[in-house]
């Protein structure tokens, strides 16, 4: 086996993370008797010291007691690994599923399928769609930048060039990719940041000026503790008593304003700190790549700031407790410290947070299409070219697996402008013209494309291959099908060159008016800035090679019948089809007399 196999590596990888898993899941358990007994211990020696008030027991039951602090930090810690370290396992086992043809666990897309587009045509969205298969987005910024992506791409030269080779470079980062994903899917069930800040970055709940907030926060304080120690020293209490109650005073009277930034911040202290952590492997992270390069630039300072925002949330957690509120701001005024370095923060980064979750969610498109090159190391990397022509070999449709699909070569545009595809049902038409598409899609986005090589000059991508009736709106198949046609004439008047897929045009009027109109649809297509495949079972179309010699050429798939049995090959032929298969498949499923 090539141990630089994707499959390879995350086999082993697998292995290896489920090895780590158990002997982490032993480690938590002896943490867990540790705690235990170190509690009762500690708790055991102070019971001695109350009834024999010999300082030796007290001194112990405190070091005692700080062992069990440990344990228990230590016992965080652990958990947080095995958390990540579950979420490694599930990833690892998800690239296998996809490497293997199985359904991934991410996002199929579903709510990104508008009909419209090539995005029904093409299977871009729903359940094993090329959404499904590509996407590693966990965020909703992330997912709807890549759907943008797959449905609308930049089909600039130079932006191609720039995705394909951040994609090829993350392709090569498995343990970034896996490590980045692992903390990112550890925010399922997690609040969303995003709105949140965008709601609360602009506001203050502070009204205090300068000198008063500066008097409120550190002078009355100092006074408090002073008085406290001079009280321990002397016996009176009177005035540090007076001092703390003022303050608490302080600190109810500010509570309702501050108890709505304690909302916007509470129980996200892990939300904040698994995006730092996110920012923080993007930052550490060699990337030479100019989008990735880039993203670590707009990214900076991100990882330590939401650090510091995931500290503010646990710190306002803390007054929730009634006897740490009463303490802390009687002697501390605890609640305007929370609240002065919240607005400290919300001045300091309410600028950058766009810019930092749209850089997070551009990685995550990234960390996609570099996952989609890494599982096909045996597809090719795509070439640009000036000529407004494509040169696939060996292409195939990427769905299916290696061992099932057939091949097919392919040039357009070079000596003719369409390509008209007939043959019997079930030859390969619709699923050739598919695989054309599918694989300029991939081309288009800075993926690998499956084929031996894919030469293609950037263009918009026009189909109509899949057309339905709509009761609702009252439109018959038939009509559908001229609104589609119509669009794409629109679309390349508009947007220029265009490659066009169409698979059997006209099929919802009769047979001589479907024959007149695809002659005429040909023929205007042909005068357009396009080039294109079109599939039908019209052979009389056959003729417009010769009537439009060097513009169009005729191709099929043949199909034979040999011992009762139906045979496809499906391999692309030049010619017209010759064989049909209707009326054997009607009586050999009984469906009418032999």
């Amino acid at each position: 086996m090539n141990t630089n196999s994707p499959f390879h590596y995350y086999t082993t990888s697998l292995t290896a993370s489920e090895s780590k898993l158990a002997r982490l899941e032993k480690s938590i358990y002896l943490t867990g008797i540790f705690r235990l007994f170190s509690f009762i211990a500690a708790a055991g020696l102070m019971v001695l010291y109350i009834r024999n008030s010999d300082l030796l027991f007290l001194f112990s039951s405190i070091f005692v007691f700080s062992l069990f602090g440990y344990g228990v930090k230590r016992n965080v810690r652990f958990n947080s690994a095995r958390m990540i370290l579950r979420n490694k396992i599930r990833l690892l086992q998800n690239e296998l599923d996809i490497h293997a043809s199985k359904n991934s666990f991410f996002d199929a897309g579903d709510s990104f399928s508008q009909g419209t587009g090539y995005d029904l045509d093409l299977d871009i969205y729903g359940e094993g769609s090329l959404y499904h298969r590509v996407n590693r987005a966990w965020t909703d910024k992330g997912k709807k930048l890549l759907a943008q992506h797959l449905s609308n791409p930049d089909i600039r030269k130079e932006s191609i060039q720039l995705h394909l080779a951040a994609a090829e470079e993350l392709a090569e980062k498995r343990n970034f990719r896996i490590a980045f994903l692992a903390q990112l899917i550890a925010l399922e069930n997690t609040k969303d940041p995003v709105q949140e800040l965008r709601h609360w970055s602009s506001r203050s709940s502070l009204r205090f000026s300068g000198k008063m907030l500066t008097l409120l926060m550190y002078i009355l304080p100092l006074a408090t503790c002073s008085l406290w120690v001079y009280t321990i020293i002397s016996g009176n209490s009177n005035l540090a008593l007076w001092l703390s109650g003022i303050n608490l005073m302080i600190a109810l009277n500010a509570a309702r304003t501050i108890k709505r930034d304690h909302e916007n911040v509470s129980g996200m202290q892990s939300t904040f700190a698994l995006y730092s952590a996110c920012w923080s492997l993007i930052e550490n992270e060699k990337m030479e790549q100019q989008l990735n390069k880039k993203i670590r630039e707009n990214i900076s300072e991100a990882s330590l700031q939401f650090a510091l925002l995931s500290q503010l949330s646990e710190r306002f957690d803390r007054r929730l407790n009634p006897i740490v509120f009463v303490v802390l701001n009687s002697l501390f005024l605890y609640d305007l410290h929370c609240a002065s370095a919240l607005e400290k923060w919300i001045r300091s980064n309410s600028g950058k947070t766009e810019q930092w979750f749209s850089a997070f969610a551009e990685m995550e498109l990234m960390i996609s299409l570099g996952s989609w090159n890494d599982l096909h190391p045996d597809f090719c990397l795509a070439e640009i070219q000036e000529n407004k022509e494509i040169l696939a070999e060996a292409m195939g449709h990427p769905f299916l697996a290696a061992g099932t699909r057939t091949n097919n070569s392919i040039e357009l545009g070079r000596e003719e402008k369409l390509i008209l595809i007939t043959g019997s049902n079930m030859s390969g038409k619709s699923t050739f013209l598919r695989s054309l598409g599918i694989n300029l899609i991939l081309a288009q986005c800075g993926m690998r494309c499956c084929a031996s090589r894919f030469v293609f000059h950037p263009a918009q991508l026009l189909t109509s291959l899949r057309q339905t009736d709509s009761l609702r709106e009252n439109i018959s198949l038939f009509h559908a099908e001229l609104l589609r046609l119509r669009w794409i004439q629109d679309r390349i008047a508009e947007g220029g060159f265009a490659i066009v897929l169409i698979d059997e045009m006209l099929r919802g009027t009769n047979s001589e008016d479907k024959l007149n109109g695809s002659r005429k649809l040909i023929e205007r297509l042909m005068r357009l800035d396009a080039i294109g495949l079109i599939a039908s079972h019209d052979l009389a179309l056959g003729d417009m090679e010769q009537i439009h010699r060097g513009s169009i050429r005729n191709y099929c798939f043949e199909s034979r019948i040999e011992n009762n049995e139906l045979y496809f090959d499906y391999h692309l032929q030049k010619g017209l089809a010759k064989n049909k298969n209707a009326s054997f498949l009607l009586r050999k499923m009984d469906i009418i007399d032999a």
